[in-house]
């Protein structure tokens, strides 16, 4: 469900602004992890709420936070890329990993997933409201850019072009 959607989210983020698509994700996914704890026998619930995770994952990887990570830094890209893609996941993983068998043995499962969401809540929200903003991004302002800003083409080739090209299917199916 997740790859399925990346290239829809990738055109809502160009379109909207990553802030404004990012954030809410955030909420829903914590929202979406804490509904866990209210599983009974539906499978058709089970299914809702990991579709729902499928898609707030989508948005809260690569695909969201790229755009601004690009959008911020020429010279040092690669290494901040490597922060905020590499790193920044991996000590999430480190903490989450050993606190989840924690938190099962001594709350159980339904409390668990109630204590992941808040924490969710809890750290990712504040923290990308205070640092997630696009340069050239006001509240109200569209996202198409300004006139007077110069606009980057690169050479290359046009999407249908790459679809018809061996590389790019080796690559994606990587």
């Amino acid at each position: 469900v997740g790859c399925s959607l990346s290239p829809f989210v990738g055109k809502s983020i160009d379109r909207y602004g990553a802030r404004v698509i990012i954030l809410p994700c955030i909420v829903l996914s914590a929202f979406s992890t804490m509904a866990l704890s209210w599983l009974n026998s539906s499978i058709w619930e089970c299914y809702l709420f990991f579709v729902l995770l499928a898609f707030t994952g989508t948005v809260l990887t690569a695909v969201g936070f790229s755009k601004v990570v690009a959008a911020w830094f020429d010279r040092s890209r690669g290494f901040m890329m490597a922060l905020t893609l590499g790193i920044v996941p991996g000590v999430t993983t480190a903490v989450r990993a050993p606190m989840s068998p924690f938190l099962l043995s001594h709350f159980g499962w339904r409390d668990s997933y109630i204590v992941l969401g808040c924490a969710m809540l809890a750290v990712s929200f504040p923290t990308s409201f205070l640092l997630l903003w696009e340069p050239g991004r006001t509240k109200r302002r569209p996202a198409s850019p300004a006139r007077d800003v110069p606009v980057r083409t690169f050479a290359g080739i046009t999407a249908r072009d790459a679809l018809r090209k061996r590389a790019f299917w080796l690559i994606a199916g990587a």
